[in-house]
Protein backbone atom coordinates (compact mmCIF):
# COMPACT_ATOMS: atom_id res chain seq x y z
CA UNK A 1 0.00 0.00 0.00
CA UNK A 2 2.61 2.31 0.90
CA UNK A 3 4.02 1.81 -2.41
CA UNK A 4 1.37 2.78 -4.25
CA UNK A 5 1.21 5.50 -2.59
CA UNK A 6 4.63 6.82 -3.66
CA UNK A 7 3.67 6.02 -7.00
CA UNK A 8 0.64 7.93 -7.45
CA UNK A 9 2.50 11.07 -8.29
CA UNK A 10 4.37 9.93 -10.68
CA UNK A 11 1.59 8.26 -12.14
CA UNK A 12 -0.49 11.07 -11.74
CA UNK A 13 2.67 13.07 -13.54
CA UNK A 14 3.03 10.51 -16.51
CA UNK A 15 -1.03 10.70 -17.00
CA UNK A 16 -1.17 14.16 -17.00
CA UNK A 17 2.15 14.47 -19.57
CA UNK A 18 0.38 11.93 -21.66
CA UNK A 19 -2.85 13.50 -22.01
CA UNK A 20 -0.94 17.27 -22.97
CA UNK A 21 1.04 15.48 -26.09
CA UNK A 22 -1.98 13.92 -27.04
CA UNK A 23 -3.76 17.25 -26.85
CA UNK A 24 -1.67 20.46 -27.83
CA UNK A 25 0.44 18.16 -30.25
CA UNK A 26 -2.81 16.41 -32.44
CA UNK A 27 -5.25 17.75 -34.81
CA UNK A 28 -7.96 16.64 -36.08
CA UNK A 29 -9.61 17.38 -40.11
CA UNK A 30 -12.38 19.06 -38.12
CA UNK A 31 -10.48 22.34 -37.03
CA UNK A 32 -9.91 23.07 -40.70
CA UNK A 33 -12.26 25.09 -42.91
CA UNK A 34 -13.79 23.85 -46.03
CA UNK A 35 -16.82 25.21 -47.24
CA UNK A 36 -18.35 26.76 -50.47
CA UNK A 37 -17.16 30.67 -50.74
CA UNK A 38 -14.69 30.17 -48.72
CA UNK A 39 -11.54 32.55 -50.15
CA UNK A 40 -8.08 33.06 -48.94
CA UNK A 41 -5.71 35.79 -50.34
CA UNK A 42 -2.19 35.38 -50.66
CA UNK A 43 0.94 37.17 -51.79
CA UNK A 44 3.34 35.12 -54.21
CA UNK A 45 7.21 35.58 -53.91
CA UNK A 46 8.85 33.97 -57.10
CA UNK A 47 12.66 34.57 -56.72
CA UNK A 48 13.30 32.97 -60.07
CA UNK A 49 11.46 35.83 -61.73
CA UNK A 50 11.96 38.25 -59.39
CA UNK A 51 8.31 38.74 -59.09
CA UNK A 52 5.64 39.54 -56.30
CA UNK A 53 2.11 38.97 -57.12
CA UNK A 54 -1.44 38.33 -55.57
CA UNK A 55 -3.86 35.79 -55.34
CA UNK A 56 -6.44 34.23 -54.81
CA UNK A 57 -7.66 31.06 -53.76
CA UNK A 58 -11.40 30.03 -53.53
CA UNK A 59 -13.70 26.86 -53.02
CA UNK A 60 -16.79 27.51 -55.81
CA UNK A 61 -18.62 23.84 -55.10
CA UNK A 62 -19.08 21.00 -54.00
CA UNK A 63 -20.12 17.39 -54.53
CA UNK A 64 -21.20 14.43 -52.22
CA UNK A 65 -20.53 10.91 -53.41
CA UNK A 66 -20.12 7.62 -51.22
CA UNK A 67 -19.28 9.77 -48.16
CA UNK A 68 -16.51 11.51 -50.14
CA UNK A 69 -16.97 15.42 -50.43
CA UNK A 70 -15.28 16.80 -53.63
CA UNK A 71 -14.73 20.38 -53.26
CA UNK A 72 -13.92 22.62 -56.73
CA UNK A 73 -11.68 25.32 -56.52
CA UNK A 74 -9.94 27.95 -58.45
CA UNK A 75 -6.93 29.98 -58.24
CA UNK A 76 -6.88 34.33 -59.47
CA UNK A 77 -3.42 35.05 -59.66
CA UNK A 78 -3.42 39.42 -60.78
CA UNK A 79 -7.20 38.98 -61.42
CA UNK A 80 -7.08 36.05 -64.53
CA UNK A 81 -8.08 32.64 -63.84
CA UNK A 82 -5.08 29.91 -63.79
CA UNK A 83 -6.18 26.93 -62.27
CA UNK A 84 -9.54 25.01 -61.31
CA UNK A 85 -8.80 22.27 -59.40
CA UNK A 86 -10.35 20.11 -56.66
CA UNK A 87 -10.08 19.44 -53.06
CA UNK A 88 -11.27 15.48 -51.97
CA UNK A 89 -12.15 14.82 -48.18
CA UNK A 90 -12.64 11.19 -47.39
CA UNK A 91 -13.17 11.86 -43.49
CA UNK A 92 -9.58 10.85 -42.60
CA UNK A 93 -7.17 12.72 -45.50
CA UNK A 94 -7.58 16.30 -47.60
CA UNK A 95 -6.37 15.54 -50.73
CA UNK A 96 -5.74 18.58 -53.02
CA UNK A 97 -5.13 17.58 -56.93
CA UNK A 98 -4.73 21.24 -59.23
CA UNK A 99 -5.31 21.15 -62.93
CA UNK A 100 -2.93 24.23 -63.93
CA UNK A 101 -0.70 26.85 -62.23
CA UNK A 102 -2.17 26.44 -58.74
CA UNK A 103 -0.87 28.34 -55.72
CA UNK A 104 -0.05 24.34 -54.01
CA UNK A 105 1.33 21.81 -55.55
CA UNK A 106 -0.16 18.19 -55.35
CA UNK A 107 -0.65 17.39 -51.29
CA UNK A 108 -1.62 14.84 -49.27
CA UNK A 109 -3.00 15.61 -45.47
CA UNK A 110 -3.77 12.35 -43.28
CA UNK A 111 -5.93 13.29 -40.16
CA UNK A 112 -5.28 13.67 -37.50
CA UNK A 113 -2.31 15.21 -37.84
CA UNK A 114 0.50 14.41 -34.64
CA UNK A 115 4.09 15.45 -34.98
CA UNK A 116 6.64 13.17 -36.95
CA UNK A 117 3.87 11.57 -38.78
CA UNK A 118 4.48 10.85 -41.85
CA UNK A 119 3.44 9.14 -44.91
CA UNK A 120 3.67 8.16 -49.10
CA UNK A 121 1.32 9.31 -51.61
CA UNK A 122 -0.48 7.60 -54.69
CA UNK A 123 2.26 9.02 -56.56
CA UNK A 124 6.15 8.10 -56.84
CA UNK A 125 8.73 8.54 -54.89
CA UNK A 126 6.13 11.01 -52.56
CA UNK A 127 6.17 11.74 -48.97
CA UNK A 128 4.54 13.25 -46.53
CA UNK A 129 5.66 14.16 -42.56
CA UNK A 130 4.87 16.59 -39.80
CA UNK A 131 8.37 18.73 -38.93
CA UNK A 132 6.71 20.62 -36.13
CA UNK A 133 3.45 20.53 -33.94
CA UNK A 134 1.33 23.66 -32.13
CA UNK A 135 3.94 26.55 -33.00
CA UNK A 136 3.56 30.24 -32.91
CA UNK A 137 4.64 31.07 -36.46
CA UNK A 138 4.12 34.94 -37.72
CA UNK A 139 2.98 35.25 -41.55
CA UNK A 140 3.05 39.14 -42.81
CA UNK A 141 3.05 40.48 -39.24
CA UNK A 142 -0.07 38.44 -38.25
CA UNK A 143 0.95 36.01 -35.25
CA UNK A 144 -0.90 32.30 -35.68
CA UNK A 145 -1.22 30.09 -32.88
CA UNK A 146 -0.92 25.91 -32.91
CA UNK A 147 0.34 26.09 -36.20
CA UNK A 148 1.38 22.44 -37.75
CA UNK A 149 4.12 22.70 -40.02
CA UNK A 150 4.20 19.75 -42.98
CA UNK A 151 6.75 18.70 -45.28
CA UNK A 152 6.85 17.32 -48.43
CA UNK A 153 9.45 15.80 -50.64
CA UNK A 154 8.98 13.76 -53.99
CA UNK A 155 12.00 12.51 -55.54
CA UNK A 156 12.12 10.80 -58.99
CA UNK A 157 14.50 11.34 -62.00
CA UNK A 158 14.77 14.42 -63.36
CA UNK A 159 12.44 15.73 -61.09
CA UNK A 160 12.87 17.19 -57.46
CA UNK A 161 9.78 18.84 -55.02
CA UNK A 162 9.86 20.40 -51.66
CA UNK A 163 6.91 21.94 -50.44
CA UNK A 164 6.68 22.89 -46.68
CA UNK A 165 3.17 23.94 -45.36
CA UNK A 166 2.32 25.93 -42.47
CA UNK A 167 -1.20 25.06 -41.64
CA UNK A 168 -3.27 27.14 -38.74
CA UNK A 169 -6.23 25.50 -37.20
CA UNK A 170 -9.58 26.90 -38.33
CA UNK A 171 -7.71 29.24 -40.72
CA UNK A 172 -6.26 26.91 -43.35
CA UNK A 173 -2.31 27.37 -44.83
CA UNK A 174 -0.72 30.70 -43.96
CA UNK A 175 2.63 29.95 -45.68
CA UNK A 176 4.22 27.77 -48.09
CA UNK A 177 7.57 28.02 -49.56
CA UNK A 178 7.62 25.44 -53.11
CA UNK A 179 11.01 24.61 -55.10
CA UNK A 180 10.78 22.32 -58.26
CA UNK A 181 14.56 21.26 -59.75
CA UNK A 182 15.39 20.94 -62.38
CA UNK A 183 12.70 20.76 -64.62
CA UNK A 184 11.16 23.88 -65.05
CA UNK A 185 12.45 25.60 -62.06
CA UNK A 186 10.27 26.46 -59.35
CA UNK A 187 11.02 28.88 -56.63
CA UNK A 188 8.44 30.62 -54.57
CA UNK A 189 7.30 31.54 -50.93
CA UNK A 190 3.33 32.19 -50.74
CA UNK A 191 2.26 33.99 -47.33
CA UNK A 192 -1.39 34.55 -46.26
CA UNK A 193 -2.83 38.14 -46.67
CA UNK A 194 -6.34 37.83 -45.52
CA UNK A 195 -9.08 35.18 -45.94
CA UNK A 196 -13.22 35.07 -45.51
CA UNK A 197 -14.83 31.75 -44.19
CA UNK A 198 -18.25 30.54 -44.21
Amino acid sequence: MRKLILLLPVLILIAYGCKKEKNGNVDSLSNYPLATGDIWTYQIDDSINHTTQMATFKITGSTVFGGVVSYSTQTTINGTIVDSGQIINSGDSVIYQPNGQSLFSNITLLFPLAQNNNWHTEYFGDSVFVLAANINFSVLGTNYDSVYNVGRIQSVPDLYIHQNLYIAPHVGIIQETLEVDPWIPVHKTIKLVSYNLH
